[in-house]
């Protein structure tokens, strides 16, 4: 029996499943109603919500880590080709196949790549490959206004292909574990260039009173650097160095933190900023588009470029200006958002994409 939809389910069982991807992928599925639920695209074994049918594809061995492997996308052309659903819905850039060979929708979550320097002359090509099938796709799902306004201006992609789909709240877990008794701000994130980590270590060259916690899973020799760059600085003892810490202790960090920062220079969306404002937890966020679509009214957008600034909001933030009024304003911001329409508006892109056929 032909498919209507198949979704790309196989991020969960990757490297992608516990961080943006996979949370977004998650709560989809979880939120899709019993009757509209796709065929999901698995690895062998691996686990699936109840309620979806599923279809195994093997990922090929690939010993050569700093070389793209070419052969997922293959494998997937020739599985598609040989039993093809009405409609495949890619949600990963490695496993998103050409439109022409099947009816395809594609969830693009941020063009972060484009706007790095890649080194590697065999993931630009392999990146490149991701970029042409975007700008054949005739429908792409973004998360963000900003994802869909820098497919614009980077790819050409008119606004007529692309149907923005606001993720919905982060899930809140219990808190529990220990945080700092002095006062602290939280940083949870990755380090990557792109995530600006090296301006909230600058700013603590100016900030007195308060610690700076940071969480998040790190590769040892950006961290080497960045814990380099604050002890030149002077601001290495006041650095709480945690890395990953599971999500019952974040969230104990979160709440017990006078504000977040969140100081990134570009995102697709911004959970950070989310989660903290769920928390009741004010969040300090870089004045960049998809920030400022998470955090609305409710957060304090400050430049990517300014130390000084974060420093003065954070000073700001110990003395107890509008605190309370910060929390509540978060609060109703992000009941805003909702995973049911979510779900709602993704499956009114499958059915157009499928009328279109």
């Amino acid at each position: 029996m032909r498919v209507p939809v198949l979704l790309d389910a196989t991020p969960l069982a990757r490297g992608h499943g516990q961080r943006g991807i996979g949370t977004a992928l998650r709560d989809l599925l979880d939120h899709l109603p019993h009757t509209r639920r796709p065929a999901l695209l698995t690895l062998p074994r691996q686990e699936i919500p109840a309620g979806f049918g599923r279809r195994d594809f093997r990922w090929p061995k690939w010993p050569m880590h700093r070389i793209p492997d070419p052969w997922p996308s293959l494998k997937l052309h020739d599985a598609l080709l040989a039993d093809p659903p009405d409609l495949f819905h890619a949600t990963q850039p490695e496993l998103t196949p050409d439109p022409h060979l099947v009816p395809t929708v594609i969830t693009c979550y941020d063009l972060i790549p484009l706007h790095q320097p890649m080194r590697n002359p065999f993931q630009r090509f392999a990146y490149g490959t991701y970029l042409q099938r975007l700008t054949r796709a005739p429908h792409i799902i973004t998360i963000s206004e900003a994802v869909r306004d820098d497919l614009a201006a980077q790819l050409g992609i008119p606004e007529s292909r692309v149907h923005v789909v606001r993720l919905g709240p982060p899930r809140m877990y219990p808190a529990a574990g220990p945080t700092p008794p002095m006062p602290y701000v939280l940083y949870s994130n990755s380090i990557e260039p792109h995530k600006n980590p090296a301006l909230i270590v600058e700013a603590f060259a100016h900030v007195r009173g308060v610690d700076l916690v940071m969480t998040g899973p790190w590769s040892r020799r950006r961290l080497k650097r960045l814990m380099d760059r604050a002890d030149r600085i002077g601001a290495g003892d006041r650095i709480h160095w945690l890395g990953y810490v599971d999500r019952a202790h974040l969230a104990a960090l979160r709440r017990d933190a006078l504000a977040t920062v969140t100081p990134s220079l570009i995102e697709g969306f911004g959970f950070p900023v989310l989660e903290s404002l769920l928390a009741g937890t004010p969040a300090l966020a870089g004045d960049i588009p998809a920030l400022r679509e998470a955090g609305g009214d409710a957060a304090v957008y400050l430049p990517t470029d300014d130390p000084r600034a974060w420093a003065d909001a954070i000073a700001s933030i110990a003395a107890g200006t509008d605190r309370e009024a910060m929390a509540d304003r978060g609060r109703a911001h992000a009941a805003t958002f909702d995973w049911d329409r979510t779900a709602r508006e993704t499956i009114a892109v499958w059915d157009e994409a499928r009328q279109s056929v």
